[in-house]
């Protein structure tokens, strides 16, 4: 009698499985595996560049396959979403770009589909907002290609950058039946390298030497050019942007007028020249140069006396200049 019994339960339990298994995948409609994108292990931006700068650039390409199982009567497509769970930092200052939790980084993601061969930015909107929806084929293999731009969104430091994983989800077309997680996209990590610049000499003293007013010979003649030697700190690529604050004297170009006061000498200025002889900008910002190595970059200017009016008279003939590293 106990054989009998047993073997009527295992008889049972062999018809229930049968009964499930099938009713176990009826929803399993959908598969797509699991990509990441690969951004360069270092990029370098320079400080001063401006908003919407690209940074990075990555692509990922994710296959779905789908059959009709489970879909609904009217239903003649499945829709592809943005997971609830995505993580949104808010909209950056530049067009079709969210913020990223790496400071001053924005991301614009652009979804090609290839069911309808046109583009989406999905970065126009919140990446985690259920509007956004992308049709994929009922039946059959939809390719979605994913350009992933990293750009310049505001000030940027120096670090590593990893962002967190973006998600799809999918449901069908017309019964609006959530289907859940379809794949996830992950991202590699980026190490960002702002370049910029500092100061290694906050104060430089220029000693113009002595001269006669026998020297000048008449406006525009000058005296010999002495070494204006500026030490910064640079990483590899930078630009050194720059401002000389000066109290230009407009006659001459790239002239500062001379410290007033009882003795001061009048009819001459100080001019300041780049490493070619050009006279430099005046309060203004301009490029002084390009740092080619990590580390210690010289700003190699001079400076001269000229005349600036016919009459020179004697006395102290000092000036300054106040030199600012600018970032816009």
């Amino acid at each position: 009698m106990f054989r009998f019994l047993k073997i009527k339960v295992l008889m049972r339990l062999a018809l229930l499985l049968v009964c499930v298994s099938p009713f176990a995948s009826v929803w399993a409609t959908c598969k797509a595996s699991n990509v990441t994108a690969n951004f360069p292990p270092i990029a370098s931006m320079q400080r001063d560049a401006p908003n919407g700068t690209v940074l990075a650039t990555a692509q990922t390409t994710m296959t779905i396959t789908c059959d009709s199982t489970g879909s609904g009567s009217g239903d003649g497509s499945w829709l592809v979403g943005l997971s609830a769970a995505n993580g949104d930092f808010g909209a950056a200052s530049v067009a079709n770009t969210r913020l990223t939790n790496y400071s001053g980084v924005g991301l614009q993601w652009v979804n090609l589909n290839s069911n309808t061969g046109t583009n989406s930015s999905v970065s126009s909107g919140q990446l985690n907002i259920s509007s956004w929806q992308r049709g994929i084929k009922f039946e059959g293999t939809t390719t979605l290609t994913d350009t992933w731009t990293l750009v310049k969104a505001d000030n940027i430091a120096s670090g590593t950058l990893a962002l967190p994983a973006l998600s799809y989800t999918y449901k069908t077309s017309t019964t609006m039946k959530e289907m859940g997680a379809l794949a996830t996209i992950n991202f590699s990590s980026l190490g960002v390298v702002a370049q910029s610049c500092s100061l290694n000499t906050p104060t430089v003293n220029v000693p113009m030497g002595d001269y006669s007013k026998s020297a000048f010979r008449g406006i525009g003649s000058t005296t010999k050019s002495v070494p204006v030697k500026i030490g910064l700190s640079c990483s590899n690529g930078a630009r050194i942007n720059v401002q000389l604050t000066v109290t230009a004297d407009a006659s001459q170009p790239g002239t500062i007028k001379l410290t007033p006061g009882a003795g001061a000498a009048s009819g001459v200025g100080i001019q300041m020249l780049d490493a070619w002889n050009n006279p430099l900008p005046l309060n203004t910002n301009f490029v002084a140069g390009t740092a080619t190595a990590e580390g210690v970059y010289n700003v190699d200017w001079s400076a001269q006396y000229i005349q600036t009016a016919s009459q020179i008279s004697a006395g102290a003939a000092n000036a300054t200049a106040v030199f600012t590293l600018t970032y816009q």
